[in-house]
C-alpha cells in the first residue's frame, strides 16, 4: 500500500526532527474513481453518489492489525473489521482505489492508498460498497442491499 509524499515526509520529519505528526482519534476511507498518486490528496477522483461519505475508523488495535514488517504484501497493515459505505444509489459506480487519509472532507492529507482487487470494481445501484479484512490481506467488496 503506498503512502502520500506528504506523509512520507511528516514520518521523516518524526524521524530526524522530533517534530511528531498530528492525527486524530480516527482516520477516514475514501472511495476513488480513478489513479491516486503519492502527490494527490483525499479529494482526487473520489466518487460522488448520493449519501457518499468518507467513513471514520478509530486509530487503535481494535480495528487495526499492524503486523511486524517482512517486506511482503502480506505484512502490510490492514482493517481487522468490515468497514461498510453508503448504499449506491443514482446508477452505479466504478471503484478504482480506497484511500486512507486525515479528515471526514475536502482537500485534505491522504495517507495510504491501494487498488482494488479487482481494479476497476464496478458496484450497483443498491449494493453497499464495503472494504473487508479478508483473513489481513485487505479486500474491497460489495454486496446487495436487502429490505427488511
Amino acid at each position: 500500500m503506498p503512502r502520500s509524499n506528504a506523509w512520507s515526509k511528516k514520518i521523516l520529519q518524526y524521524v530526524f526532527h522530533g517534530v511528531i505528526p498530528t492525527l486524530g482519534t480516527d482516520l477516514y476511507l475514501s472511495l476513488h474513481d480513478g489513479v491516486l498518486t503519492a502527490d494527490d490528496t483525499q479529494d482526487v477522483n473520489e466518487v460522488s453518489y448520493p449519501g457518499y461519505a468518507r467513513q471514520p475508523v478509530p486509530r487503535n488495535d481494535t480495528y487495526w492489525n499492524v503486523p511486524t514488517p517482512t517486506g511482503s504484501a502480506d505484512s502490510l497493515a490492514g482493517l481487522k473489521i468490515r468497514i461498510d459505505f453508503p448504499a449506491v444509489s443514482g446508477g452505479g459506480i466504478v471503484i478504482d482505489y480506497v484511500g486512507i487519509g486525515t479528515s471526514v472532507s475536502g482537500p485534505t492529507e491522504l495517507i495510504y492508498f491501494g487498488n482494488t482487487t479487482p481494479t476497476p470494481t464496478t458496484v450497483l445501484d443498491g449494493f453497499i460498497p464495503y472494504i473487508n479484512t479478508d483473513n489481513g490481506t485487505g479486500g474491497f467488496h460489495s454486496t446487495k442491499v436487502i429490505e427488511q
